[in-house]
């Protein structure tokens, strides 16, 4: 069992989660209600249950369909809703309708037919809210049918793992001049010799699309030049206390050359800070939704974006489709922006946005370039590297030092997130080199110098399922853009 449905142009099969439910309860919905309601309906535990709070619901591990179904003949539930797998994520669709129309479709004969309200107009796109008891799968297909509908779709929430791992590595601020021997990942992908060629422009903007960045960081501060908090709807974006992810991203990708802590890729350029992600608690996972994602990607663009880092995954989405190819054609004021994702580290294929054909989705090869499994060398057994044709390129992603929550530094950042942060900081750093080339030129020439490393056989066309095209070299796609 499951759900399909059409994301651009393409059957979208979402697959049921029979070990999951999630539960929006009738307000004020008391903690001791909940339990109560919990306990009747035979959950597996309580308190192992996920609370997403700004959406209002409570997911629930289950061992039968009898307690979706005790659960929904309460008077004190509202809804409860399926659970869809992905990869190792979760989602389920939340009360909101992502509609596309047509450019002469009556909006409001639309919104009635689902008894819904219009909350949001962006052009011809439209977050309608539904009733609390509504069902949004039923809603999204009633619409779907209709000619004057582009699309329809749920406006999912991504449930995330949580990141306990990644918080593990707590490391004492550098010596001056100690980053080299530090960041060995400056050396193996030649960013020290890109720098005596060219520094990053601060007109060259870098969006970290992530759970928040400190602004205060003393290796940050100076180079974030806006925020929006695509959570909360505002322009002040502070991450959680435990929420480090977006900090250590940002280090890596454009950390100011101060010879205080570390030095980022494209240091010189600035760095939007966008929270697009949140945790509930500490290792708890984050919560995404794709009405938050096209809040966020629209802001960066409207906020002349260079570059996107995209570290994360979700629910397949024609809206969020719409906004990355709104920021790849028109970021930028007009030359385009570049779109870089993380393939995912569930020794799998690359999830969805990563797996867009318009991204520059990025790989993780170990210290010595070897690729990254559960089996290789450097001995983190608990991830690897997602592979697949949609992998562009390879960016160092063991045990990177950067910058961390709360002033520090970080000794064993891992994963794609880290390798794509390093790839958008060379993608920026070659814009900086030439700002007038075009997105295109820009993937071109990072796959045209990459590095044909790791020992293993590349195809006919260069490319390897793991690696991409090769292994950032950062030199010389510099050194290619200035000839050019």
């Amino acid at each position: 069992m499951g759900w399909e449905c059409a994301v651009n142009g393409k059957r979208v099969v979402f697959e049921n989660d029979l070990t999951a439910v999630a539960v929006r309860f009738r307000e004020p919905a008391k903690h001791s209600t909940r339990h109560a309601e919990a306990v009747r309906a035979k959950v597996r535990s309580f308190h192992r249950r996920r609370e997403v709070p700004n959406e209002k619901y409570t997911v629930f591990e289950v061992a039968t369909r009898a307690v979706h179904d005790v659960l929904a003949a309460s008077s004190e539930v509202d809804r409860v809703a399926p659970v869809f797998r992905l990869g190792s994520a979760r989602a389920f669709a939340s009360d909101r309708l992502l509609v596309g129309l047509e450019p002469k479709a009556d909006v409001r004969s639309i919104a009635d037919v689902v008894h819904g309200t219009i909350v949001q107009r962006r052009g011809h796109e439209y977050i309608v809210q539904l009733a609390p008891s509504a069902d949004p799968l039923i809603a999204a297909g009633l619409l779907g049918e209709r000619n004057d509908v582009r699309y329809a779709e749920p406006d999912f929430v991504t449930m995330l793992p949580g990141l306990a791992r990644e918080d593990r590595g707590r490391a004492p601020r550098p010596r001056p001049n100690e980053f080299s021997a530090r960041q060995y990942a400056l050396r193996r992908t030649a960013a020290i010799e890109a720098w005596t060629r060219v520094r990053g422009r601060p007109e060259i903007r870098i969006a970290i699309l992530d759970d928040g960045i400190e602004v205060e960081h003393p290796d940050l501060a100076a180079a974030i030049v806006g925020s929006f908090d695509a959570v909360d709807g505002d322009t002040f974006q502070e991450p959680n206390p435990w929420d480090d992810h977006g900090t250590a991203c940002a280090g890596l990708a454009a950390a100011i050359h101060n010879d205080i802590g570390v030095r980022g890729i494209a240091g010189g350029c600035s760095i939007l800070a966008v929270r697009t992600a949140y945790s509930a608690s500490p290792g708890s996972g984050w919560t995404i939704s794709s009405s938050m994602i096209c809040a966020a990607i629209d802001w960066a663009r409207e906020n002349d974006a260079a570059v996107l880092n995209l570290s994360w995954q979700c629910a397949p989405s024609s809206q969020v489709t719409a906004a990355i190819e709104r920021a790849r054609r028109e970021g930028r004021r007009g030359k385009a922006g570049v779109i870089v994702g993380a393939a995912g580290k569930d020794a799998a294929a690359v999830g969805y946005p990563a797996k867009l054909s318009t991204f520059v989705c990025v790989g993780a090869p170990t210290e010595i370039d070897e690729p990254k499994t559960r089996n290789s060398s450097d001995g983190e057994v608990w991830w690897g590297s997602c592979a697949g044709p949609e992998v562009t390129i390879a960016a160092p992603g063991v045990r990177n030092f950067t910058t961390a929550r709360s002033a520090g530094y970080r000794r064993d950042f891992y994963g794609t997130s880290s390798s794509a942060a390093i790839v958008a900081g060379a993608a920026a750093l070659v814009l900086s080199a030439k700002p007038s080339l075009s997105e295109a030129d820009v993937r071109r020439i990072l796959v045209e110098t990459a590095d044909k490393v790791g020992g293993v056989p590349y195809d006919a066309s260069g490319h390897h399922p793991l690696m991409g095209y090769g292994r950032v070299n950062v030199a010389a796609a510099v050194a290619r853009a200035l000839a050019g």
